[in-house]
């Protein structure tokens, strides 16, 4: 019988603000998800109060710092058997007034989009993994952020490897990015994103990663935000050690315990995981 997932069944009074269940796709570890897009208005699916609410709340935030508003596209489920990710259109004015927690108290959770995020974790030559301290605080981080609804297309379609290229290149350097294979899915309900991780390989050493961005920063979209990056060796013990002893954004938790459930095994996983982390493993029903 098929399987939809909704990942708004973890956003329930057993569920933390601030957990993250990970979702494996089963069979389809190494392939790119399918995306299945269905015509939506968020915008006629509202009722008045909460249509008042958003209006009010973006002005609002838009006087004390201009916001762009632009296409996302919201995750509605996930079709467990072939990993077929089923989205709506919704905008970014939408998700930023209401996907905290004030909203979701007044109103609840069937109003708040689910937008999809993208994260890619890159292996160097020498066989780093590229992390980058998070702008403005000492946490550690991977490239990536919301699919673009438009400009994250080919051909008309929605391209998680283009986004997620596209994110790479903006924050790390304008690189050519091979052999990109899909880690997983998680659902975070801090703020409610459901995110892809990929990664991939790009043909230089870290050493000589680092030494690029410094000879091009005019080439790099974001690097007057972004400090220096750091990476690590993609060995077991280095990996259980960064996430152990190193403040790390949520998203780079998990695609470094996804890149050693990968690589190092099951087990690896489970001796790594945090507590605030929910890990289901779909796959044949475990």
């Amino acid at each position: 019988m098929a399987h939809v997932l909704n990942p708004f069944s973890y956003f329930n009074d057993n569920f933390e603000m601030d957990d993250i269940k990970i979702i494996y796709w089963p069979h389809t570890l190494d392939e790119m998800p399918r995306i299945h897009e269905s015509s939506f208005d968020y915008y006629a699916s509202i009722s008045a109060d909460v249509s008042d609410y958003i209006e009010k709340d973006w002005a609002a935030q838009c006087a004390k710092k201009p916001l762009e508003n632009e296409p996302l596209v919201s995750v509605k489920g996930i079709h467990l058997e072939d990993g077929t990710l089923h989205v709506v259109p919704v905008d970014y004015k939408a998700w930023k007034t209401t996907g905290k927690k004030d909203f979701y108290q007044q109103y609840g959770k069937h109003d708040i989009p689910n937008p999809l995020n993208v994260q890619m974790l890159v292996e160097t030559k020498d066989e780093h993994l590229i992390l980058g301290p998070r702008p403005g605080k000492n946490v550690l981080q991977v490239p990536g952020g919301m699919l673009q609804g438009e400009a994250d297309r080919t051909l008309g379609h929605i391209d998680i490897k283009k986004a997620d290229i596209r994110e790479f290149h903006e924050e790390i350097a304008p690189l050519p990015v091979s052999q990109v294979s899909f880690l997983g899915t998680s659902f975070y309900a801090g703020r409610v994103l459901s995110t892809l991780y990929l990664m991939g390989q790009i043909g230089l050493n870290a050493d000589e990663v680092a030494s690029w961005r410094q000879e091009h920063k005019q080439d790099i979209k974001n690097f007057k935000d972004m400090p220096e990056i750091c990476t690590i060796p993609a060995t077991p013990e280095r990996i259980s050690d960064t996430l152990k002893n190193q403040k790390l954004q949520e998203t780079a938790m998990i695609v470094l315990l996804l890149f050693g459930r990968k690589y190092f095994g099951h087990h690896w996983l489970r001796r790594n995981i945090n507590m605030k982390v929910l890990a289901d493993h779909l796959q044949n029903g475990r």
